[in-house]
């Protein structure tokens, strides 16, 4: 378990301190004992001298009785002392504190037979007589030729000396402790100055581990620490310039990224997602907001798309493929994806980027659409044109009805292509003005536009027995392009006219929202199904291809519409079923 380094450094530097210490309270100790042993046995020597006079006639005279006596007269309790006198056989003649009869023979004792030998008997022991630990001093009464006649002996039970022990032991063990603590004093100063530093510098560094470079390290008084210091700020220097470099960096791949019209998504080598752009989110059906970490095909399920991640995966270079996705309207997407490489350019996975082709695929569509279309519908009338020629030129040169009714038929196809070709012009026009975005309007009364419309396509109302019916307010005007918007209201007007039934009713009605205004153009004929209107405003679409034909349209007429409102910057729309006739609505912003 890791510690702090105060709990380390402390306990070895006490230890070191502190071993002095208890060395020298041992040492104290020890002196302690000897100096009371000898103070003990001095006092004790000094009471035997003390009473050896008075005991000396008695011992030299054999007098027993004489001995008892003076010891019996409470000489004991005078010196505080127990006194025995034993003879030289070791016999007990007299004694303070018990009856001599009863007393042990006491040549076996060390004190004794020291003393016997003529010198001074000192001994600290047991004494089985008392029971417990005993200090002994004999002392030899000696003749004139100084052979021992009798031993004095003083003895002193270890508990009277043990208070003087007890206080000077206190006192050692306060010394003791009062030299400890102002070791661990010293002990704890010492190692908060290694210490202190350092959990300011660990500090700082978790602070820098956060992100705040700009702190910096106080530089301690130790010269060593000072360094460390110096070097961490100028670590902290380093990374702050570095990191900034990277964030940098980093945000300015991510703002490319995430700007691009292309999705961009990595993978791990499982398969899993390490990040994607939000065009790559919208693709797939993803959430930005969900954390990394997600099996791509777990959230999609496409078995095209499941294929290319395994080859992309397991592929050491480029995969390209193009899928299409189902949905309410199936997007096209080329895919593409190369090995995404990390540290030691060890491979950690694949980079996959999408590009919607759909409108790619279907301008191309459309492109080929109107070559065949625009082919089919020229190619009609100039094989009519030129069959009718060679008719009159090879057969009806002499019949005049014949030749009128060639050249009407003739004149026409000629008006055909004609309406064609300026409908095409018509078409290229707008979509040079989209690309340029310039436009030349003027402020126009919408009712006039209506007016103008309604007046080109009112006599082939007539015909049918149809009734234009115009509502709009007297003072709404538009900044546009008058001529396009009045063609583009034509060609509505025009639709209605052919595909409302004889004797029906047309309304064209213009008005004013928040945002917009709109012209809308209503019709109660055959109406138009559903699987049609995703489709009507494209070039030569035609629902019905024979009713269109025989009505003499160029299939333009719709795209046309849509591009007078697109080169305006506003739309049309379509609501339409079969059997309830269609409502086309132009709607174009407010914008003076």
């Amino acid at each position: 378990m890791k510690r702090r380094l105060l709990s380390q450094l402390l306990p070895w530097f006490l230890a070191l301190s502190l071993m002095p210490i208890v060395a020298i309270v041992l040492a104290t100790w020890g002196t302690l004992e000897e100096f009371l042993s000898e103070r003990v046995l001095l006092d004790l020597r000094a009471r035997v001298e003390l009473i050896r006079p008075f005991l000396a006639g008695p011992i030299r005279s054999g007098d027993r009785e004489a001995l008892q006596a003076i010891l019996s007269s409470g000489l004991d309790s005078s010196i505080g002392t127990r006194l025995t006198v034993i003879g030289p056989d070791g016999t007990v003649w007299a004694e303070t504190h018990e009856a001599v009869e009863a007393m042990a023979n006491h040549s076996d004792r060390p004190e004794i037979q020291a003393a016997l030998r003529g010198g001074v008997g000192e001994s600290r022991r047991y004494s089985r007589t008392l029971g417990r630990e005993v200090w002994y001093v004999a002392i030899p009464v000696v003749d004139g030729e100084g052979r021992p006649m009798a031993v004095i002996r003083a003895a002193l039970p270890d508990e009277a000396v043990r208070p003087l022990r007890i206080r000077g032991l206190l006192r050692i063990l306060l010394l003791g402790l009062a030299a400890m603590g102002v070791a661990a004093g010293f002990g704890l100063y010492a190692t908060r100055l290694v210490s202190d530093p350092l959990e300011a510098m660990r500090q700082i560094a978790r602070r820098f581990g956060e992100g705040e470079f700009h702190l910096r390290v106080p530089e301690p008084d130790t010269v060593e620490l000072a360094e460390l210091s110096r070097t961490l700020n100028r670590m902290a220097e380093q990374l702050e310039d570095r990191i900034t470099r990277e964030i940098r960096l980093r945000r300015e791949h991510e703002a490319i990224i995430a700007s691009m019209k292309d999705g961009v998504l990595a993978l791990d080598r499982e398969g899993s997602v390490l990040g994607l752009n939000g065009a790559a989110a919208q693709m797939l059906g993803l959430s930005r907001e969900d954390s990394p970490g997600y099996r791509l095909l777990d959230r999609v399920r496409l078995p095209a798309l499941e294929h290319f991640v395994e080859d992309a995966l397991g592929s050491e270079g480029v995969v390209e493929a193009e899928l299409t996705f189902p949905g309410p309207a199936d997007r096209i997407y080329q895919i593409r994806s190369a090995p995404l490489m990390g540290e030691h350019d060890r491979r950690i996975g694949s980079v996959i980027v999408l590009h919607d082709a759909t409108e790619v695929r279907r301008h191309e569509r459309a492109r080929r659409d109107f070559v065949a279309n625009a082919s089919h519908e020229l190619r009609t009338p100039i094989t009519a044109i030129r069959g009718y020629a060679e008719t009159l030129e090879e057969e009806a040169a002499d019949d005049p009805e014949t030749v009128r009714r060639f050249a009407r038929v003739i004149r026409n196809h000629a008006a055909r292509l004609e309406n064609l070709a300026a409908d095409l012009t018509l078409l290229a026009r707008l979509e040079h003005l989209e690309e340029k975005g310039t436009l030349d309007r003027e402020i126009v009364l919408v009712g006039d536009l209506l007016d103008a419309a309604v007046s080109l396509i009112e006599p082939k109302a007539h015909e049918r027995r149809q009734r234009i019916e115009k509502v709009c307010p007297q003072d709404l005007r538009l900044f546009v392009s008058g001529s396009l918007v009045e063609q583009a209201v034509a060609n509505l007007l025009d639709n209605a006219v052919k595909y409302s039934p004889e004797g029906g009713r047309i309304l064209v009605e213009a008005g004013r929202t928040d945002q917009d205004v709109f012209i809308r153009v209503q019709d109660w004929g055959c109406g138009i199904e559903a699987r049609h209107l995703s489709r009507l405003f494209e070039r030569f679409y035609r629902v019905d291809t024979a009713r269109s034909r025989v009505e003499g349209g160029t299939g333009l007429g719709l795209s046309i519409v849509k591009h007078v409102a697109q080169v305006h910057g506003g739309r049309v729309t379509v609501e339409s079923a079969p059997g309830e006739g269609s409502v086309f609505t132009l709607l174009f912003p407010i914008n003076f």
